[in-house]
């Protein structure tokens, strides 16, 4: 019995080692890690800068007074904007650029502008912002707005104040509700933030389940489970390394740290790569083909980023799309992750992540031992191999 136990562990040691070796001997896979690194780092790289700057945007003053030119001069110091310098003298004008993709927005003041103001009337300023691009148009009219709402604000006080009305009751009726802003777990409204680990830990979840079709796949898959148990924890080490080496050395070189503790991240780096490699054995045992099963898991893989939330939220969904959400590795470890680059979590704060992780793991594990059963079954009675 214990001689057994130790042949199988000797299998087991020397296939765990054999498919780490592979990772930096195979040039497929030394490709693989290429790909795979320089991915990240265009990753980090693109969103590298923490939020949208310097958006250009065109000003057409058909008014020239003191109202629209302090406009202008606030629209010009808002960090999210830059006023070009080469003006469009016409509306007709201003819109071809913003239909070329020169220009993020255009700011047209009528002429009436200082009238209107002066007579207590409704001014009406034009604005119209690039939506081809969701993040740039939605910033760009944000700025414009707020900076419009300042100006208008502003004017209407000093009209206040000198009708006679006093400072404080004028403030009071410009504007009557103030807002405290707290932004929680994104307090620098960063965009990279937010995008950056999401994207590069996605790159390190394909990585894995392109590394586990290696493990079923012919013409070098696994011939006993012993020996596929190996290779699989060798994965399972190789991705803990490289998520690691993520968190603690790529992200921190873009300015993004992880402000949690090492043991709480690692524990939940580690389940989550461990539910993914068990998700890739549940599809194997699964599905017919050993090919089908890894192309299924691959395209999981693609989807994952989309279907987590972190692009768009999982709740407007449609049903069946959030119930394959629901059964991603991804998608409770994406949440997290957001999470540990944001604030210092307690465990307690990650509750629901291992939750559901450990639901996956059970799901895929009695899928796994259920299609296992069944195949014996199957074997048995028509004599063909498992």
């Amino acid at each position: 019995m214990k001689s057994s136990e130790s042949h199988a562990m000797r299998r087991f040691t020397r296939h765990f080692l054999h498919q780490l070796l592979e990772l930096v001997r195979v040039r497929k896979l030394q490709l693989l890690l290429v790909i795979f690194v320089g991915s990240c780092l265009l990753a980090g790289e693109i969103y590298r800068e923490r939020v949208v700057r310097e958006l250009p945007i065109a000003v057409v003053d058909l008014d020239n007074s003191r109202p629209s030119r302090t406009l202008r001069l606030f629209l010009e110091a808002t960090p999210e904007l830059k006023i070009v310098d080469e003006v469009p003298t016409t509306v007709d004008e201003a819109e071809a650029l913003l239909v070329d993709g020169q220009l993020a927005g255009i700011v047209v003041l009528p002429a009436d502008l200082s009238t209107a103001l002066k007579h207590g009337r409704k001014a009406r300023v034009l604005v119209g912002v690039d939506m081809s691009n969701v993040l740039v148009g939605r910033t760009s009219y944000r700025a414009i707005a707020r900076v419009i709402g300042t100006v208008a604000g502003g004017v209407e006080l000093s009209y206040l104040q000198k009708t006679g009305v006093p400072s404080r009751r004028a403030m009071a009726e410009v504007l009557p509700v103030g807002t405290d802003e707290h932004l929680s777990f994104n307090p620098s409204g960063s965009y990279s933030l937010y995008m950056a680990p999401s994207v590069t830990f996605f790159f390190l979840n394909l990585l894995v389940m392109v590394l586990v079709g290696q493990v079923f796949l012919p013409p070098s898959a696994a011939r006993t489970p012993v020996e596929a148990l190996g290779r699989l924890t060798a994965i399972w080490t190789a991705g803990m390394g490289a998520g690691l080496g993520l968190a603690y050395g790529l992200l921190p070189f873009f300015g993004l740290t992880n402000h949690s503790s090492l043991t709480l991240f690692v524990a939940a780096l580690g389940l989550f790569l461990a539910v993914d490699l068990l998700l890739a054995v549940a599809l194997q045992a699964l599905l017919p083909s050993r090919a089908l099963a890894f192309q299924l898991g691959l395209l999981l893989g693609v989807l994952s980023l989309m279907l987590s939330g972190a692009t768009f939220p999982v709740d407007a969904f449609p049903g069946p799309f959030q119930v394959l959400s629901s059964l991603l590795p991804y998608t409770p470890f994406s949440r997290g992750l957001r999470l540990f680059f944001n604030q210092t979590l307690e465990a307690s704060e990650l509750t629901e992540m291992f939750a559901q992780l450990a639901q996956q793991a059970a799901l895929f594990l009695g899928v796994t031992a259920v299609a296992w059963v069944a195949r014996r079954s199957l074997s048995a009675l028509t004599g063909r191999p498992a």
